[in-house]
């Protein structure tokens, strides 16, 4: 049986954080630390990069990738909706947030 896409799909596990949720902001810094533990354990611990997953996205589509493509989606995905976002603010005329992890990071 296949499974969620997420990062807990590198790991086997049906994850439990479900695109498109809205979620409390009391809650990010959790979902965060949890969603860098996991990537730091992916890349840490993965048994091959190259190793290919079986998976169904949020449509209910099967599909299969190996783990590094699908990291490198999580990562290319994300730059996507940043776009996005300074896109909507400078559409309402207003100067858009830095986005840029390292950022976020300091």
């Amino acid at each position: 049986m296949p499974i969620i896409f997420g990062m807990p799909v590198l790991r086997g596990i049906l994850q439990s954080l479900m695109s498109r949720q809205i979620h409390d902001i009391k809650d990010w810094s959790d979902i965060h630390y949890e969603n860098q533990r996991d990537s730091f354990e992916i890349i840490t611990n993965a048994d091959g990069f190259d190793k290919r997953i079986d998976y169904e996205n949020s449509e209910g589509r099967l599909f299969t990738n190996n783990i590094k493509d699908i990291l490198f989606h999580i990562i290319n995905h994300s730059t996507n909706h940043r776009g996005q976002i300074a896109v909507d603010f400078r559409n309402n005329n207003l100067e858009p947030l830095v986005l840029d992890y390292v950022f976020y990071k300091r």
